[in-house]
């Protein structure tokens, strides 16, 4: 994937917001109480956009809560990608379950947002497409659902409209991949 994202890359996540498989994310549209834990990628060009919008999202639903209470933060570079189980080198992944499973016990926090973002430099080292990088996302929404049942995951991709090829639109939005729409599809994009 790179610091660009290909045509046809940039032409299917058009498609699958026009399709509304992924679909911007509101306030309103997760249930922030509680708290959040995040795996997010570390790279520094999307890190404080993707926060500012989740501190925005807890300003949005519980103005009463400091959001830097609520929210609990992972960063490697791949982010949630690392925890799908596909990932090259598996530690990383291992080690972020471990740092989750603990987060939740020290924090009773019960819901976990994974984080992705495109384009990912990460994905690109390992030649990641659009589509393959969803999937795994949605793979380490399974891997965490299949070691703790009662965890709430949410599926997030942070998407650099500038740097999609062709693309004229200088904005960054967060979108929350619909997994059963995505499952329901992916057979086209693989």
């Amino acid at each position: 994937m790179g610091s660009q994202v290909s045509k046809q890359d940039a032409d299917l996540l058009r498609r699958l917001r026009d399709g509304n498989i992924i679909e911007e994310v509101k306030a309103g549209d997760m249930n922030l109480e509680g708290g959040l834990i995040v795996v997010s990628c570390a790279d520094g060009d999307q890190m404080v956009d993707e926060f500012e919008h989740l501190r925005g999202l807890f300003h949005d639903v519980s103005s009463n809560v400091s959001p830097e209470e609520k929210i609990h933060f992972f960063g490697l570079n791949g982010g949630g990608l690392l925890v799908s189980g596909h990932w090259p080198d598996p530690k990383d992944g291992e080690v972020l379950l471990k740092h989750i499973s603990q987060a939740q016990t020290l924090k009773g926090i019960k819901t976990v947002a994974l984080f992705t973002h495109v384009p990912c430099g990460a994905a690109g080292l390992v030649q990641w497409s659009v589509a393959m990088v969803i999937d795994q996302l949605i793979n380490a929404k399974l891997r965490i659902k299949e070691l703790n049942p009662d965890t709430k995951v949410i599926c997030l991709l942070h998407v650099d409209w500038g740097k999609c090829n062709g693309g004229d639109d200088r904005r960054k939005r967060t979108y929350h991949i619909k997994k059963e729409r995505w499952l329901a599809v992916r057979r086209e994009y693989l």
